[in-house]
């Protein structure tokens, strides 16, 4: 390359970076360069493809919900055209879209014979535990998988263009694309489906959750602990360790969340919360307090809020942890 005649134009394409000194070439401005970000679709683009790919006629918005879904992966969107051309109505497309995720079985053929395959066996095996996080750095990949590779394997799975995308210009934290991301979490659910590996899932779940409070991301700590609680519950022996485990993790995550707590509930807050754990609907807690089922549902986003919980049930269990009811 260095003594190439200035005619020659050397095209490659690869999944990963070939062996080449590509930044002295990128510094002298003699390399051009197509990575993931130009070769994600449009939602022009993509209905284009769409309307290529299958005789189904799909709505603008859907088409932007299925760009959102595959983050403008061609692959996926060609993918999703092969299903979608099963639906021909409307509303049987929309719940499509809706629930196209990794865990979709062409999905699941396409990245496991062409992507997961393919990997070592050390990668293969980073990659499911760390698709617990919503977001990675090294420090948390230790964390999640015991390991002290999490830098170098991070790197690696970045060079090697395995939809890992960076979140910072210092390329300190990532996530996964969320496509790639389900079909791991498909692989991590579908082991413990069989039943062995239910402890093992439950207790990477456990150890995301610590990873993520030592961070600081309280909500996706308490996120991960609900998750491994749900697994713990399917699990006939989980073991004293995991159990204590376990124990300890949650006291510490409410020790937390009562040490950071800056809003007390309101006396009408606590009102509302005290009818929460009976068989009341909204309307008929409104009708009890005298107050409109507007300011009900205002109130009850208060309580939600404050209380770090996204539903009714969530809440009880919360405000019962903390001692409110």
């Amino acid at each position: 390359m260095d003594h190439a005649p200035p005619q020659l134009h050397l095209i490659i394409s690869t999944r990963t970076d070939p062996p080449m000194a590509l930044s002295r070439l990128r510094v002298d401005g003699r390399l051009i360069e197509v990575r993931a970000d130009q070769l994600r679709f449009t939602v022009d683009e993509a209905a284009v493809l769409l309307a290529r790919a299958t005789e189904v006629v799909l709505s603008m918005d859907d088409v932007r919900r299925l760009v959102a879904r595959t983050e403008g992966w061609a692959a996926g969107l060609r993918l999703a055209a092969l299903r979608l051309a099963d639906r021909p109505d409307g509303s049987s497309q929309a719940e499509f879209i809706d629930r196209f995720t990794g865990a979709d079985r062409h999905v699941v053929d396409y990245l496991g014979e062409e992507v997961l395959t393919n990997q070592p066996e050390r990668v293969r095996d980073f990659l499911p535990h760390t698709s617990l996080l919503d977001r990675i750095c090294a420090d948390l990949g230790d964390a999640v998988t015991g390991r002290s590779d999490s830098a170098t394997t991070l790197d690696e799975i970045y060079r090697a263009n395995l939809f890992l995308i960076p979140l910072d210009d210092e390329q300190r934290w990532f996530r996964y694309h969320q496509l790639f991301r389900g079909i791991l979490r498909h692989e991590l659910a579908r082991v413990a489906r069989r039943g062995a590996g239910r402890v093992e899932l439950a207790a990477a779940l456990v150890t995301a959750a610590r990873a993520a409070r030592a961070c600081g991301a309280d909500d996706l700590a308490r996120q991960r602990h609900d998750e491994a609680r749900s697994v713990l519950r399917e699990c006939p022996d989980p073991g004293p360790v995991l159990l204590d485990w376990f124990g300890v993790e949650r006291r510490a995550a409410l020790a937390q969340v009562r040490s950071s707590r800056r809003e007390e509930l309101t006396d009408r807050e606590r009102a509302i919360l005290a009818f929460l754990p009976g068989p009341r609907t909204q309307r008929e807690i409104a009708g009890d307090l005298f107050v409109t089922l507007n300011t009900l549902r205002t109130h009850l986003r208060a309580i939600y809020r404050k209380l770090g919980a996204g539903s009714r049930n969530e809440a009880v269990a919360r405000a019962r942890e903390l001692g409110l009811l």
